[in-house]
């Protein structure tokens, strides 16, 4: 669940405060539990502090009514964790690596039973025939 609230932090277009503070809150015990190993507690801190309306609009010299800081909140917080993207793309390959998508078709007939499997991760086609 963690990951998946980083997942949106970064990837996140338009953050409205309190969305903002539940994401980052679980994205904090993730980093407290040592299972987010990409964020330190600095740059926790610094998000926290930057999302703020007022230190948001220090942040980008800018005067901003709710909605432009909605977007300005998701454009500072993906300029702050840009440095983490690679390694938690990594992170999340090897959390998939375990849990690969397949689709299996299996085609029995009387000579032979053949299953054709695609792994939608890796984009790999398998295909087994097996004589009877």
């Amino acid at each position: 669940m963690v990951y998946r609230n980083l997942g949106t932090l970064v990837n996140a277009r338009k953050l409205k405060w309190k969305e903002a503070v539940k994401l980052m809150s679980n994205v904090k015990m993730g980093v407290d539990m040592g299972v987010i190993k990409e964020l330190s507690d600095d740059d926790i801190a610094k998000i926290y502090f930057y999302m703020e309306p007022a230190n948001l609009q220090k942040y980008f010299n800018q005067n901003l009514d709710g909605y432009d800081r909605d977007i300005k909140r998701g454009e500072m917080i993906r300029t702050i964790v840009k440095k983490i993207k690679t390694s938690t793309k990594e992170a999340l390959k090897t959390l998939f690596t375990f849990q690969s998508f397949y689709t299996c078709h299996y085609i029995v007939s009387d000579k032979y039973k053949k299953t054709d499997c695609y792994d939608y991760y890796y984009g790999i086609c398998t295909n087994n025939v097996k004589s009877e």
